[in-house]
């Protein structure tokens, strides 16, 4: 089976979610908040107290960042991916395979201290019997991205669909194929849309590659490319600062870990990549989102058991 990643967890995995804002619609959740945030004992969990992602800015963006800590009310026993913030920290938008396929999810908490809650399925955009993972939303909360692995679309594998709604306390209508981007034999998957809308990047696997690449609207990013597999682009909201997971030369040994580059405007190119030492272990390690002031930054990491990834996150010191 063709995948865009070097695990089958990345591209042809089932990690489903999304969800919505503040005022949740998905009526149709079969998610219990109750199981979902209990706090589980086990090797999966690092830390037993769920660690404040309150932005630490202004940190000093010289330093490396702290060492991760386990979001552990969003975490379960399955596999987690592709956590995106709303622009006020409030909202998560996530993908899980809990209920047994990789579908979108929601949730939402008061302050960015306190600890997520409500946790739901998005409704109308995920389809039982495929997969829907890493849901990235724009600034507004009003376009939906995401890869899913259900039939009809341009490539027989993964495509990158699309969703939009009028209002953030409507739902979501019912997703279309991005062809702007998908086609057959390039696999497309994990997007990440810049918050304004503009730039919607994604990894993508041509058959005439040796493994997956970083694309923006379906060109590819030749600076960041690498002969192995450069996959979940991940930008600071001005565009200048792109964190993503590959297994080039020079990783640490895992299945995957995180780079990073920047550039001088959204439109120039990015410098070369160079590996995060501090938030990488031997197992995968992939990029979720960076707060817009570069303090803060949540990932998902399969580092507790090798078994599925949870999330963590992670903050630069403030000195």
């Amino acid at each position: 089976m063709r995948t865009v990643g070097a695990v089958g967890a990345v591209l042809v995995c089932f990690v489903g979610c999304v969800g919505d804002s503040s005022t949740p619609v998905d009526g149709g959740s079969d998610t219990s908040t109750n199981d979902v945030i209990t706090v589980e004992s086990g090797a999966d969990v690092v830390t037993t107290d769920a660690p404040s992602d309150a932005p630490k800015g202004p940190c000093n963006l010289g330093k490396p960042f702290n060492p991760p800590q386990a979001v552990t009310e969003l975490n379960s026993t399955s596999d987690e991916s592709g956590l995106r913030l709303s622009p006020d920290l409030l909202t998560a938008y996530f993908s899980s395979s809990r209920n047994g396929e990789p579908h979108l999810f929601v949730a939402n908490r008061a302050n960015t201290g306190a600890t997520f809650g409500n946790i739901t399925q998005i409704p109308i955009v995920n389809q039982n019997g495929s997969g829907d993972s890493d849901p990235s939303v724009t600034g507004d909360g009003l376009t939906l991205y995401f890869w899913s692995t259900r039939s009809g679309g341009p490539d027989p594998i993964n495509n990158v669909m699309k969703a939009t709604r009028t209002s953030t306390t409507t739902s979501f209508g019912a997703p279309a194929f991005d062809t702007s981007i998908d086609k057959n034999g390039f696999s497309t998957a994990g997007p990440f849309v810049k918050e304004d809308g503009s730039q919607l990047f994604h990894t993508a696997f041509d058959n005439g590659s040796t493994g997956s690449d970083i694309y923006v609207a379906g060109s590819k990013v030749t600076e960041l490319s690498s002969a192995s597999y450069d996959e979940y682009p991940t930008l600071t909201p001005d565009g200048l600062t792109i964190f993503f997971s590959s297994t080039r030369s020079g990783s640490q040994g895992g299945s995957r870990d995180i780079w990073t580059a920047t550039r001088t405007s959204p439109t120039a190119a990015f410098v070369t990549p160079t590996i995060v030492t501090e938030l990488n272990s031997s197992k995968i390690d992939d990029p979720s989102f960076v707060s817009a002031d570069g303090c803060t930054i949540w990932l998902s990491s399969d580092r507790a058991t090798g078994n599925g990834r949870d999330f963590y996150v992670a903050s630069r010191p403030v000195n």
